[in-house]
């Protein structure tokens, strides 16, 4: 059994990462409203540019890059959206995880893989393991910004539109997380580029997942039921896909990231919640130990008192 000293010394260490945990649960409760928040304010963005972008599809039969979905994927540019700080249980090795498998399987298509990193902890990851990585953002992932999901989305566009014949890609993938709810938060892959335009309460084009959920760009009829009005484009309906679509593709991405600031919050608080209750148990178990310590000293000093009185008598 260890000494009383040692035991102490973990009692000790225990209860000030004890505090820790509770601060970083107590922090993240109070986080995890704020960016719920932010996440549902820019739906209705995100819905109105999808309704804008779909009206330009269906009333307009132009051709646009960004929607050419005949092209061949030689390259593809993934964009791992990970977390900045740790301790938040498995949230980031769940998405890292995704991405490995994600990335392997391009790899048997013989496609050449470009790594777009957002969060510290991904970087940090790859760069270990000597990964190439093409670009990065790191910060604020727990809060991400406008302009950050710009810095992005403009950097997979112009990739997107160079095309792989001059080191561009020819498809762009984001893996992320999608939140389920407080308990769960599971990563997905999402195929941003060519565009496909997500209806309004629909799933977004997840790989793997069945593409009835999914509205593409270039559909000239609508699907829906109601009246349809009628619009004129000025210029042209292609300035207005030009001006349009890169915008819709800055609100996927933001609407990526602030989902995946909701996931991280609520990850770490329930990963340090329950921290808080293991350090508790080790706690009481220390303690235990640290009594049973201190009562075998006692009574050994009494065992040793009485050997020495009853000497003293017999002598």
């Amino acid at each position: 059994m260890p000494s009383q000293l040692v035991l102490r010394k973990r009692i000790s260490s225990t209860q000030s990462l004890q505090k820790i945990f509770k601060a970083q649960e107590l922090i993240s409760a109070s986080r995890i409203s704020k960016a719920r928040f932010y996440a549902q304010n820019a739906m209705p963005y995100a819905d109105a540019i999808t309704k804008a972008v779909r009206a330009v599809a269906n009333h307009a039969k132009v051709e646009h890059i960004l929607t050419n979905n005949n092209r061949k994927a030689l390259a593809t540019a993934v964009l791992v959206i990970a977390s900045d700080r740790g301790m938040s249980g498995s949230y980031t090795s769940s998405i890292i995880k995704q991405a490995n498998i994600q990335i392997a399987k391009l790899k048997q298509q013989s496609k050449k893989i470009q790594l777009y990193i957002c969060g510290q902890r991904a970087v940090s990851y790859y760069k270990f393991r000597n990964i190439t990585i093409d670009q990065f953002w790191t910060g604020h992932s727990d809060a991400p910004t406008a302009e950050r999901s710009q810095e992005v989305s403009d950097a997979l566009v112009q990739k997107f539109l160079a095309t792989s014949k001059n080191s561009g890609v020819d498809e762009v993938i984001i893996v992320c997380s999608e939140f389920i709810n407080m308990v769960i938060q599971r990563p997905r892959v999402i195929r941003m580029l060519p565009l496909m335009v997500v209806d309004n309460g629909s799933d977004p084009d997840e790989l793997g997942e069945s593409l009835a959920k999914v509205a593409k760009i270039t559909t000239t009829a609508s699907t829906n039921t109601e009246s349809v009005p009628l619009y004129e484009f000025e210029p042209s309906a292609e300035a207005v896909l030009d001006a349009i679509l890169p915008r819709y593709v800055q609100s996927r991405i933001q609407e990526c990231l602030l989902e995946s600031a909701v996931c991280e919050t609520a990850s770490r608080q329930r990963s340090m919640h329950t921290a808080n209750d293991n350090a508790n148990d080790l706690l009481e178990d220390l303690i235990r130990r640290a009594n049973q310590a201190r009562q075998a000293a006692i009574t050994n000093e009494l065992s040793e008192i009485v050997a020495g009185a009853a000497a003293l008598q017999n002598g």
